[in-house]
């Protein structure tokens, strides 16, 4: 459950750069790794694997946009932090 800021937005899930950077990231981790079992298993000559790609591709796109869309707001304190000339650590802790 997530609590609502004064502006009326939600304050621990945005969407931004972390989102998209996280959609497109663990598909493509998955791909790449699922990628070096094919070969793996060429090279060894096993059987090949069989699983469907294209429904996992999705859910890892829709957990990598749920993970980076709740680490964009920390991200946002983060940098409004930095850009303040505040202690960034200091700053992070006080607007929790």
């Amino acid at each position: 459950m997530s609590r609502l800021n004064w502006e009326g937005g939600m304050e621990y899930f945005s969407f931004g750069l972390y989102s998209l950077a996280g959609t497109v990231l663990f598909p493509a981790l998955y791909v790449a790794f699922r990628s070096f079992k094919y070969v793996g298993a060429v090279i060894e000559r096993e059987e090949l694997p069989k699983d469907m790609v294209l429904p996992k591709v999705i859910l890892w796109a829709v957990f990598g946009l749920a993970l980076g869309s709740f680490a964009q707001p920390q991200v946002n304190k983060i940098a409004e932090c930095g850009k303040n000339g505040l202690n960034v650590l200091d700053c992070y802790l006080q607007k929790h």
